[in-house]
């Protein structure tokens, strides 16, 4: 969203933006609508190669359809990354609003009208609170924007409306939330791209949050910067590092893809204003640790990652190390809890069957089951033939890897424990650790875990 000031500027310039929507605005992904498999995003991922989007630009004027009352409608384009939509079947429902402004207003006498479709999510949408709860924060700040930064400029004596659009996607685990926002006023018209993206929990992500990443942004711009430089003319000839950092927004202008992450630079931030938003894909892979690709490969880390940092919450719980071959009940209770229970907050109890319960732990250690672990544990019971696992609360803990080296068929990680969700300002450093791996085609991520040192 443009400055009030830069709004004002355009109305005086009365000129009608009329460049046509690039046929390719989220790539050859979203053009063909063709499946994307992992394993294709992981080996395109490892090239390194990042991948740009022309800039999403303003529709022709054939686009544009009278409304009645107040102003133009403005159709763009709805960009999307590559995924499944979703509906009323996923219990994702549409719902369109309409405000007229000032307050009290009708639509005869409203000097701006705003039309709106934001997502309402049912109680089938897993995290179906959480989801609304983004979707409030995010309607509650698109009516104070309108109020008090584009009312202002609603003179009555042309049309001033903004239309909103929503379009809701699943792409591989995560749940994207488009929002076209376009300012008309009279002739002069200006649009925006926005996202809001959702983990299986329901939980609103940030662009580090979703990669794994602490300290996002400067991977994230000399990612975009490496792009820049085979195209420098689609941009300011001086744009820096730096400079791409500061135009990220962590929060609402990235979106999950088939093939990685997008970013969205809105318009004017890297190039001439008026040239429209320019979207970058990111391979995953390029936010997957140095050792990736050399002693694991991408598939292997993909699969390693979630596991990885339950055992190092567990750990860093009990602020203890783990050993396999003497496991301490409590750190495998914690581990085995978050496996099973990601999702289930709105329960007290997870029951699980003792025999899949025994199954996911061989899967993952290649130890026996620890006797007491129903006695010694974070809760966790048996009752008949069921394993009872409390929820509670999750604590954000992830090993950053900076280095790694294998031996055979052990694979050693070595980096720190980090605290708290990435991009967030309560995150740190815990512990420094060490990982012990053994390969095992038999365990559910390709590795079964030896130790855990905290150094």
């Amino acid at each position: 969203m443009k400055s009030a000031s830069y709004i004002s500027l355009k109305k005086c310039l009365s000129v009608i933006l009329c460049a046509i929507i690039a046929a390719l605005l989220f790539g050859c992904e979203a053009a063909a609508q063709a499946p994307v498999t992992a394993g294709d995003a992981h080996d395109a991922a490892l090239s390194g190669q990042a991948q740009v989007e022309i800039p999403a630009q303003t529709a022709s004027p054939s686009a544009v359809s009278s409304q009645a009352g107040i102003g133009t409608a403005f159709a763009i384009s709805m960009p999307n990354g590559g995924g499944t939509a979703l509906g009323e079947a996923d219990g994702v429902k549409l719902v369109t609003r309409t405000v007229f402004y000032p307050e009290g207003a009708d639509e005869g006498a409203a000097l701006f009208r705003l039309d709106y479709t934001i997502p309402s999510f049912e109680d089938s949408f897993v995290g179906s609170e959480k989801a609304n709860l983004a979707i409030a924060q995010y309607e509650e700040e698109l009516l104070e924007l309108v109020s008090n930064e584009l009312l202002p400029y609603a003179d009555g004596e042309g049309g001033a409306h903004t239309v909103v659009d929503c379009y809701v996607e699943s792409v591989l685990g995560f749940t994207n939330i488009f929002f076209t926002q376009t300012n008309s006023f009279g002739d002069n018209l200006e649009t925006s791209l926005s996202a809001i993206v959702l983990s299986q929990a329901g939980e609103r992500l940030s662009l580090a949050a979703a990669a794994g990443v602490y300290d996002v942004e400067p991977l994230a711009a000399q990612q975009i910067f490496n792009i820049i430089g085979s195209d420098p003319e689609s941009t300011f000839g001086d744009v820096t590092v730096d400079d791409i950092a500061l135009a990220i927004d962590i929060y609402s202008g990235f979106f999950a893809s088939a093939s990685g992450f997008g970013v969205i630079l809105e318009d004017g931030m890297l190039s001439e204003a008026g040239s429209g938003p320019m979207t970058f894909i990111i391979p995953r892979a390029a936010f997957y640790p140095d050792c990736v690709g050399d002693v694991i490969t991408a598939d292997e880390y993909a699969s390693l990652v979630g596991p990885l940092n339950d055992l190092v919450a567990a750990c860093a719980l009990d602020y203890a190390g783990f050993e396999a071959s003497s496991a301490d009940p409590y750190i495998v209770s914690v581990f085995m809890t978050r496996r099973f229970t990601a999702g289930t907050e709105q329960t007290r109890f997870v029951a699980v069957d003792i025999a899949e319960y025994e199954r996911v732990y061989a899967s993952f250690f290649a130890s026996p089951l620890p006797e007491d672990i129903y006695t010694q544990s974070d809760g966790t019971y048996l009752d008949g033939s069921s394993v009872m696992l409390p929820v509670y609360p999750r604590a954000a803990y992830a090993l950053r890897i900076d280095d790694a080296v294998s031996e055979g068929d052990t694979v050693t990680l070595y980096g720190m424990i980090c605290f708290g969700a990435p991009g967030t300002a309560e995150s740190g450093e815990l512990s420094a650790a060490a990982v012990t791996l053994k390969r095992s085609q038999g365990s559910a991520c390709g590795f079964t875990f030896a130790s855990l040192e905290l150094r």
